[in-house]
């Protein structure tokens, strides 16, 4: 038995990529092509609406029962967490930082995208990421690059492990947290890419469905042990082609990250006025 098995888990974290988007349908995936055809901010398609609603199901049938969804800006991530947060009736949060590689942009120029006040009208229930203010969310005039991602990324990744430190030493006689993030398919790659230790611009691609479901143990050491990646077990209900690679799960086990000082991003929900 791997002696990580022995140590205690203080959370688990699901990763789940929204679900299929008006821009996903588009079949002509040559650059150029799909740059002109694109929106940047698209809502789900009617498939992506089953899938979302197939995802919410699927994940209370495994017993999950997440304390919290965090949910990126984007339209699409947004919508897929309605359908969870409504299934389990939990918290939910919008954070900024959890957006997808490159942000908000069309053709390489930023957008600032909705507002503080778009997001209480339109997802009333959820609690918005302070940083969000009147003139949008996405504070870049041109595209993200790659190593600003990497960067945000990591960052993301320490802030998870300290997030979840924090709710066990708050709630230690309590059951152990279910913390589920919905963001995006390049975010997954580059966030699992850092958990393999995998160098930039090494050309290999972590595959994650349109709801996909990649879940990790937080150990008392600070491990990020990942117990799956892609798991899409749900779409098979729907019997409907998408335009997806083949749905897969993936198991690795025994990877370490160590956590490290950086400033929040993500706040303690204990803090947090729902």
């Amino acid at each position: 038995m791997s002696y990580l098995l022995k140590e205690q888990v203080k959370a688990r974290i699901f990763f789940v990529r929204h679900a299929e988007s008006s821009n996903n349908v588009i079949k002509d995936l040559i650059s150029e092509n799909y740059e002109n055809a694109r929106v940047p901010d698209p809502h789900l398609s009617e498939i992506g609406k089953k899938q979302a609603e197939a995802c919410a199901r699927y994940l209370k049938q495994k017993g999950i029962k997440p304390n919290i969804v965090f949910s990126s800006c984007f339209s699409r991530a947004l919508d897929t967490a309605k359908y969870i947060q409504d299934e389990f009736n939990c918290k939910a949060q919008i954070v900024r930082e959890l957006h997808e590689i490159g942000g908000l942009q069309y053709k390489g120029k930023g957008f600032r995208g909705e507002g503080k006040k778009y997001f209480q009208e339109k997802y009333p229930s959820f609690v918005i990421d302070e940083s969000i203010k009147e003139d949008g969310w996405f504070f870049h005039e041109k595209k993200e690059t790659n190593d600003q991602a990497y960067d945000r990324i990591k960052k993301i990744l320490m802030q998870i492990i300290e997030i979840s430190h924090k709710y066990y030493e708050e709630n230690q006689n309590g059951p152990r947290p279910d913390f589920l993030f919905v963001t995006h398919g390049n975010f997954l790659d580059m966030a699992v890419g850092q958990l393999l230790f995998r160098q930039q611009g090494i050309e290999t691609f972590i595959q994650h469905n349109n709801t996909g479901i990649t879940a990790f143990d937080l150990t008392e050491n600070d491990r990020y042990l990942i117990k799956y990646l892609n798991e899409s077990n749900h779409l098979e209900e729907l019997n409907i082609q998408t335009n997806e690679m083949d749905k897969s799960v993936t198991k690795i086990e025994n990877l370490t990250l160590k956590s490290h000082q950086s400033q929040p991003i993500i706040k303690n929900h204990s803090q947090q006025n729902y």
